[in-house]
């Protein structure tokens, strides 16, 4: 995700340099962006994400939380901690250090933990982010920059999400609701489309497939798309590709497997104009 930042100092000299550059991030995340486990309430458990800096120079990093969402438009929603939501899970976990700086050629940890409230009402599938942003030496959070300099800087960061994802125990439930089929071209290929939406309290992470067959019956093959999370509350856009389709009128199943007892099917009409 990229984050547009401004950044202005005073000094004794008149002269202001502007500059519009791209910051390319020295910090990358080596121990995966997710970090997912099963608990119960009360319990708690610690977690590390790994950064490295494979460049010749310091690199400086900050860490913070925010929430996150994401709907069927495309929309992804990092949201402060005072607009959090109901499945946030930001307010357990305690991390350090928040400000990190990473020698040349060399890998560092965060760890956290997280401390789940001892309360059995609590169901499901919690969640929140933590942000992995690189300092630029421009900006003033930078101790590489040099104390006198005068700037009126744009700069255009990386920032790493880490999802830390808490699932209570086996409760809670996916309940998945289809919308919005459609056909669609793009790149000389055609594609059928389908909303996804999880109304449950747990996360799925379903596989959508498509068994097609022609007017008589016959079956035409089955064709596989996108296997992508949904946590409670949100939706996606899921898409099969279907360019091997010969013009004609084809019955389907659709079929959005998240594993065990977590597959949804439903009969849909496919037209290939």
């Amino acid at each position: 995700m990229k984050k547009n930042t401004f950044s202005f100092s005073r000094g004794a000299s008149w002269l202001i340099m502007i500059m519009c550059t791209t910051v390319q991030a020295d910090v990358a995340i080596l121990s995966g962006l997710t970090h997912q486990k099963v608990v119960e309430p009360g319990q708690r458990y610690s977690g590390t994400i790994l950064l490295g800096n494979g460049a010749n120079e310091m690199a400086e990093a900050k860490i913070y939380q925010t929430n996150y969402l994401f709907n069927a438009k495309g929309e992804r929603h990092y949201l402060p901690l005072s607009k959090g939501t109901a499945r946030s899970n930001a307010q357990w976990i305690r991390f350090k250090p928040e400000f990190i700086r990473i020698p040349p050629k060399s890998t560092l940890k965060v760890r956290f933990i997280v401390k789940v409230p001892n309360k059995p009402a609590l169901k499901g599938t919690y969640w929140s982010v933590l942000m992995i942003e690189p300092i630029p030496e421009t900006s003033p959070l930078s101790i590489k920059r040099k104390p006198k300099e005068v700037a009126l800087a744009i700069q255009q960061t990386m920032r790493y999400a880490v999802q830390v994802v808490s699932h209570i125990g086996e409760t809670g439930k996916a309940k998945l609701r289809m919308s919005n089929p459609k056909m669609y071209r793009s790149n000389k290929k055609r594609f059928f489309q389908i909303d996804l939406a999880n109304k449950g309290t747990r996360w799925l992470v379903p596989l959508l497939w498509i068994d097609v067959f022609d007017r008589k019956g016959r079956h035409i093959g089955k064709f596989e798309g996108d296997r992508r999370r949904l946590y409670p509350g949100t939706a996606l856009a899921f898409k099969v590709d279907l360019s091997t389709l010969t013009k004609g009128k084809y019955k389907a199943l659709l079929v959005a497997d998240g594993g065990g007892d977590d597959v949804y099917g439903n009969q849909v009409s496919i037209t290939v104009k």
